[in-house]
């Protein structure tokens, strides 16, 4: 049975694994989730991609903000930085992106394997359980299986 912690809402299921470093997604949203960051970010959303064609996994962490307060790119910045001194470089995402939502159960715990599926994949999984609260948020995170493509036909990289 999993102990009861402190710090139950930013417990995590999701294991992490770029450049062989396996890490939880709960150690990075012990950094982006608590002071400074949590007067202006609502919560943090970080899992892998490793698609078929991968030969490693590429971390992403999506940020929701505190209603009033927008997304920067100085915010990417800074999450970066305080991961990489709070943890390590191998840590820190290669994408940050702001979103409006990221899938939940009723209970308020962060779906990450579905997501990951979703952003690995490209396709929406078959069956998506009852108990995620918003399901309708997933179509949105199939755009970032091919991010970096979408980035180069638009010059950005």
């Amino acid at each position: 049975m999993k102990e009861l912690r402190a710090d139950w809402k930013t417990d995590s299921d999701g294991v992490l694994n770029p450049q062989g470093i396996r890490f939880r997604s709960s150690d990075i949203y012990s950094i982006t989730e608590s002071a400074p960051f949590n007067l202006v970010i609502s919560t943090t959303f970080c899992v892998g991609r490793r698609r078929p064609h991968d030969s490693d996994e590429v971390v992403f962490l999506f940020v929701i903000m505190q209603p009033g307060k927008p997304f920067t790119g100085q915010l990417a910045v800074e999450l970066k930085d305080a991961i990489r001194k709070g943890l390590s470089s191998k840590h820190v995402s290669r994408f940050v992106i702001g979103v409006k939502e990221v899938p939940m159960t009723a209970n308020g715990k962060k779906v990450e394997t579905l997501v990951k599926h979703v952003i690995s994949s490209g396709q929406l999984s078959k069956i998506i359980s009852s108990t995620v609260a918003n399901p309708g948020s997933l179509d949105h995170f199939r755009q970032y299986y091919e991010l970096e493509v979408q980035k180069n036909n638009r010059g950005k990289i």
